[in-house]
């Protein structure tokens, strides 16, 4: 009887030992940022503060309801595509590091245009990410989404 109780507890203990460990998916770094910017497929953000060379702007009325929506591509999971509500429309690409992420597209006077965001932070709900203008300045933008 006592063998019989030990060999089954034996057993149970090598079954649930064997079972309970799961591998983790690695996730690299620029792929959990990518997935932040676009939540499971696409997230939706609205302009919530800029600064021009770290002074805060006040928010015009029309800036105040900016939105920008990324969508991501599955394949590669580090780019994709974003529309914003001034009508444009193009794609982003993640870095290696997820550090930063390159927006490339046509401005409404037909001129191609590259912005390259480097990331502050970034949670599921808000983004605070800063790129140089032509001009030189220095202008970080903040974003919720919900």
């Amino acid at each position: 009887m006592k063998k019989t109780t030990l060999l089954t507890i034996l057993i149970c203990a090598a079954i649930f030992t064997g079972c309970s460990k799961s591998e983790e998916e690695v996730v690299a770094e620029n792929v959990k940022v990518a997935r932040l910017l676009t939540g499971i497929g696409n997230r939706y953000w609205h302009l919530k503060e800029i600064y021009v060379d770290n002074v805060m702007q006040t928010l015009t009325d029309y800036q105040k309801s900016y939105t920008k929506t990324y969508t991501i591509n599955a394949a590669t999971q580090v780019s994709g595509t974003f529309h914003n509500s001034d009508n444009l429309s193009g794609t982003w690409e993640m870095d290696k590091t997820g550090a930063s992420w390159k927006e490339s597209f046509t401005s409404n006077g037909g001129v191609p245009v590259e912005l390259v965001y480097s990331v502050k932070s970034i949670t599921g709900s808000s983004i605070d990410a800063s790129y140089t203008a032509k001009n030189g300045k220095l202008v970080r933008e903040v974003y919720y989404a919900y």
